[in-house]
C-alpha cells in the first residue's frame, strides 16, 4: 500500500530526468560523461531521456556544452510524471512483489 505526504508525491511526480532534443547529437558516451547522468534512453521520436542523480541536475552543463559543440539543442525540459503514471508504476511494483499468505 502506498502512503506518502503531498511533498513526497510531488517529488515523485518531478522525478530526476530530462527530455532532451538535439538536432546534431554527439555520441551517447559523451552525454553519459556529463556529471550526474546515470542513464540515457533514446525515445521513439529521436529525443533522449537523461536520468540523473537527484542532487546533480546536468541541465546547465548540457546547455553550455550543446552551445559550445554545435549540437543544436531544441528541447531541454524536466520530465514530470502524471498521477496515472505513478499509479501504474506503484501497482506494477506491488504485483511483482511476492505475496504473503496470512494464517487464519
Amino acid at each position: 500500500m502506498f502512503a506518502d505526504s503531498i511533498a513526497g508525491l510531488d517529488a515523485r511526480m518531478r522525478g530526476a530526468s530530462l527530455l532532451v532534443g538535439l538536432r546534431q547529437p554527439p555520441a551517447l558516451t559523451e552525454l553519459q560523461a556529463l556529471p550526474g547522468v546515470q542513464h540515457i534512453e533514446t525515445l521513439d521520436d529521436g529525443r533522449l531521456r537523461l536520468e540523473y542523480a537527484a542532487d546533480h541536475n546536468p541541465a546547465e552543463t548540457l546547455a553550455e556544452r550543446a552551445a559550445a559543440q554545435g549540437w543544436c539543442l531544441y528541447e531541454l525540459s524536466p520530465e514530470r510524471m502524471s498521477l496515472e503514471q505513478i499509479f501504474v508504476e506503484l501497482t506494477c511494483k506491488e504485483s511483482d512483489a511476492p505475496h504473503q499468505e496470512v494464517a487464519a
